[in-house]
């Protein structure tokens, strides 16, 4: 099954590798796309650590539109703060509903910064998802459903 994404009029330039692996992911989950609204992909990377690094966790929001899906948010999550009192904060936010792109360390960013620095993202997102760096765990319309 593919996602039936919208593609026209995206912010940001989101490749066809990125949309076929989210589809495959709801493939092979057996998800019926007709009985939801909102999809949350949330990738997970068991073994990241705040002071061993790691593949950062990332969460892709979907939502249906009229014409199809829409991606509405793509959250690459980093550690942030102080030795114990650290926790998980957005390190890259690639707001599409709301056209805002924003980086922990150098704040909001144009679209244009914000077009390079994705393109490099989701370049790497996909390489490291195809070395089988995460574990995906499933949110529909509110509830979780993992995938492992």
């Amino acid at each position: 099954m593919t996602i039936p994404f919208i593609q026209e009029g995206l912010p940001l330039p989101v490749g066809a590798p990125l949309m076929a692996l989210l589809s495959q992911a709801l493939h092979q989950q057996d998800i019926n796309l007709a009985e939801h609204q909102h999809i949350v992909f949330n990738f997970l990377n068991l073994n990241y650590h705040p002071l061993k690094g790691g593949y950062h966790p990332v969460e892709i929001q979907i939502a249906r539109q009229e014409a199809g899906w829409q991606i509405e948010t793509i959250r690459d999550l980093c550690y942030a703060g102080y030795h114990k009192m650290c926790g998980l904060e957005p390190e890259l936010a690639f707001d599409f509903a709301n056209l805002r792109f924003e980086h922990i360390y150098l704040g909001e960013l144009e679209r244009e910064e914000a077009s390079d620095l994705y393109r490099l993202w989701e370049r790497n997102f996909c390489a490291y998802h195809a070395i089988g760096a995460y574990q995906l765990t499933l949110q529909l319309d509110a509830s979780y459903v993992s995938t492992h």
